[in-house]
């Protein structure tokens, strides 16, 4: 049998594994949070009426910080919609789906910072 020496990550897990800690979270339960949030927010959004009517349409990506119980802080707009009205809508959109799905993998105390688009198509 070939056996090679075990990476760095590996090394890690093992060493935390026994030291009792948990494990870091998989790139597999970070990716699935997203898509996740996503369509929490998306049941929050509201497509402001004057906008809808003159066939405006747009992206705003929205920056927030989030804890693992799924409270949302600070949201901003990082990137506009290019109206005003649904950059607001945006935003508020986050703030009403607060608490989001709480993001299981990160550790108690920690917060992570997401950044979403909020898409307004007809």
């Amino acid at each position: 049998m070939n056996r090679r020496p075990p990476s760095a990550l590996a090394a890690g897990l093992c060493a935390a594994l026994l030291a009792g800690l948990p494990a870091p979270a998989s790139a597999v339960e970070k990716a699935q949070w997203g898509p996740l949030a996503s369509a929490h927010v998306k049941r929050f959004l509201r497509y402001p009426a004057a906008e809808r009517r003159a066939r405006q349409e747009g992206r705003a990506l929205v920056r927030f910080r989030v804890d693992r119980a799924g409270r949302v802080s600070d949201p901003s707009i990082v990137e506009s919609a290019g109206r005003p009205a649904l950059d607001r809508a945006a935003l508020a959109a986050v703030r009403a789906a607060d608490p989001l799905p709480p993001p299981d993998w990160l550790p108690d105390g920690d917060t992570v910072t997401a950044t979403l688009p909020v898409a307004f198509r007809r």
